[in-house]
């Protein structure tokens, strides 16, 4: 059984164009495409983009011999910057081939890496059809993939399939004794909120969000929802707030931030995937399916889209050492 409720109005939070659009009607990538020639293409693009940035690189170092400033500080600053933008190119050189990468996935009980994690939330609900759910994906320090999870289920919110899928994303981590965490998730006002959240327990020592708490009426105001509604995204606050106790024991290295979906391609894929995969089931039997899927068993969309986070674009997931 479903259950509605409505917006507050005059809410700062309008999320609701969110669960109205079909979130899976767009195409990432081109299925049709020979798997060969796509690697081809990915590998010259590569090259094509180290060559182009290393030329780039040589002409600027030209430049900067010839300035006639003869300062210290100046020298200093431009032995930074060089040091700075060689090792930015050694990287872009040495970016690894999608076939080559995957192989140098972590498998099974692999000794844990040093540094922080990735944990990757995105949730969503399709208004039109009343299913929703959620997509995780979790990295080690070095963007490879140790193990994704997904759920789809009739009914419920858009706020209430991230924040599940927030805290099954902290299970995870925990049931595979990951402590050091980035956690990221696809809901803005949620992240802050939940932020607020856990730095208010971290000096109290204690949850305060409680319903029947003074504080209950300031956290509808920024989630721009009723108190009926907070009570019924309520169990999961609290067992969200245990898990990051547990971690927290174990830890020093614990944020939660907003990661929209263009940044937070993975957990999208492998939601868009899981939901696909289950649309007939769920049709025909209203009830949760969830699973779990180690890195072997991934598709090529969700492979070339890993790469891609890790290698284009911001490349924030390479932003920690490469063990290659």
């Amino acid at each position: 059984m479903s259950t509605n409720f409505g917006y507050v109005s005059g809410s700062s939070l309008d999320e609701s164009h969110i669960e109205e659009r079909d979130i899976f009607t767009d195409v990432d990538y081109d299925d049709g495409t020979d798997e060969e020639t796509e690697e081809k293409t990915e590998e010259e693009e590569t090259e094509a983009a180290a060559t182009s940035q290393s030329d780039s690189c040589s002409t600027d170092e030209h430049s900067e011999t010839d300035n006639g400033d003869n300062s210290d500080n100046d020298a200093d600053n431009d032995s930074d910057n060089d040091n700075v933008i060689r090792k930015f190119f050694d990287f872009v050189r040495n970016i690894p081939k999608l076939k080559d990468w995957v192989h140098s996935w972590p498998s099974g009980k692999s000794i844990m890496q040093s540094g922080y994690y990735y944990l990757s939330v995105f949730g969503y609900y399709r208004k039109g059809k009343r299913t929703g759910g959620y997509g995780i994906m979790l990295r080690d320090p070095h963007g490879r993939p140790v193990i994704s999870s997904a759920s789809v289920s009739r009914g419920h919110t858009y706020l209430y399939h991230v924040l599940n899928g927030v805290n099954a994303a902290l299970s995870l981590a925990i049931e595979h004794g990951v402590y050091d965490l980035r956690l990221m998730c696809n809901s803005g006002i949620l992240s802050k909120w939940l932020d607020l959240v856990f730095q208010e327990a971290d000096h109290q020592g204690a949850d305060s969000t409680c319903p029947d708490n003074p504080k209950c009426e300031y956290a509808c105001a920024i989630l721009g929802i009723d108190e009926e509604y907070f009570k019924y995204l309520y169990p999961l606050v609290v067992d969200i707030m245990k898990k990051r106790s547990e971690i927290m024991a174990k830890t020093g290295f614990f944020f939660i931030q907003h990661e929209p979906r263009a940044s937070n391609k993975a957990p999208y894929c492998v939601a868009k995937q899981h939901a696909e995969k289950f649309k007939t089931r769920l049709a025909l039997i209203p009830c949760i399916f969830s699973e779990m899927q180690e890195p072997d068993a991934f598709s090529r969309e969700l492979k070339i889209t890993l790469w891609n986070d890790c290698f284009r674009g911001t490349m924030k997931y390479s932003s920690q050492l490469s063990p290659w």
